[in-house]
């Protein structure tokens, strides 16, 4: 199928919906989806929760590649699953990236018409 005739991905309709740079779209969509408090602590110490936020980072990533709802789905069920999403900080008090939001976020995005 030609590209012209494929769906776009999440992040290039995302940085589209919100005039966003495209080197712009993960920390914009982290910023967004985090749990408090982490979400407001984030931009301050960015460089410093890299590792902590690693497959956070990885999951919005893999979900910006993404051109479908299904595929949406399936990548923020398999996010639960990581293996270092356990422990105090992530699962009880859920200082992660929040499916929930991301999913909501993504699926506000204008329909894309493919003609």
């Amino acid at each position: 199928m030609p590209p012209s005739n494929r769906k776009s991905t999440f992040a290039h309709r995302l940085v589209q919906d919100r005039g966003l740079k495209s080197s712009d779209f993960e920390a914009y969509v982290l910023r967004r989806t985090l749990h408090f408090p982490l979400r407001w602590i984030y931009p301050l110490l960015e460089h410093s929760l890299t590792d902590y936020l690693e497959p956070d980072i990885q999951c919005v990533r893999t979900v910006g590649t993404l051109r479908s709802s299904r595929q949406l789905d399936i990548e923020l069920s398999e996010f639960s699953y990581h293996p270092r999403n356990v422990g105090l900080a992530r699962r009880l008090l859920r200082q992660r990236l929040s499916t929930h939001r991301l999913y909501r976020l993504l699926r506000q995005l204008p329909r894309e018409n493919t003609a």
